[in-house]
């Protein structure tokens, strides 16, 4: 993202407890999808390395174009007015469970988001979302919902995502990438050379 003029935003947290007593879960990366819009990464801390079962880990959309400077406010009471506006835009327990997967064998620490290049599924554009997750250094986990043991690899879940969810989106250009070296560069500028990529050949 480019360095520009700081100011401070409130973001509100999904209660994933009850009114009287609140639970909040952890946010534990956010992605840019471009200088404005970020995708940010709710979860609990349930699933697989915690002897438990997946419940909440979802995925959330925002927009700070519009956002209001919160450096003079302060307290739940002062911030909670001017917190950004936030849309789901990813269940990630929904979708990995709707393909198999068991809630006690999702990884509890889905730690990491990051796009990944362009893919074409069917003559469609689709752009690519990794999930991935902290082992911490467990190879394997024996635990009361997997007796006899289960590799806890480092993982990487892929979901395609459509172009129209996510019309205003932006490739990130690394500093020295062959993309970086065509566009001058520009890391923070418009990526017009996003589709560059040889599809269906």
């Amino acid at each position: 993202m480019c360095a520009a003029a700081r100011r401070r935003n409130t973001y509100p947290l999904t209660n994933i407890g009850t009114i009287g007593k609140p639970k909040y879960p952890t946010i534990s990366d956010v992605v840019a999808v471009n200088d404005h819009e970020l995708l940010m990464d709710e979860r609990d801390g349930k699933g697989l390395g915690d002897n438990s079962t997946a419940a909440f880990k979802q995925v959330f959309h925002i927009d700070l174009s519009g956002a209001a400077d919160v450096s003079q406010a302060s307290g739940a009471a002062g911030l909670a007015p001017y917190a950004v506006k936030k849309t789901l835009f990813l269940d990630v327990v929904a979708a990995l469970t709707a393909y198999g997967v068991k809630p006690t064998d999702i990884p509890a620490k889905l730690e990491s988001l990051a796009f990944g290049p362009d893919i074409d599924i069917g003559g469609t554009l689709k752009h690519t979302l990794f999930i991935a997750n902290d082992n911490d250094f467990l190879g394997t986990v024996t635990d009361s919902n997997h007796a006899s043991g289960i590799d806890n690899p480092n993982q990487f879940f892929v979901f395609a995502v459509d172009a129209a969810d996510l019309p205003a989106y932006v490739a990130q250009r690394l500093p020295g990438s062959r993309r970086d070296r065509l566009h001058g560069g520009d890391v923070c500028g418009p990526d017009n050379d996003d589709h560059d990529h040889d599809h269906g050949k």
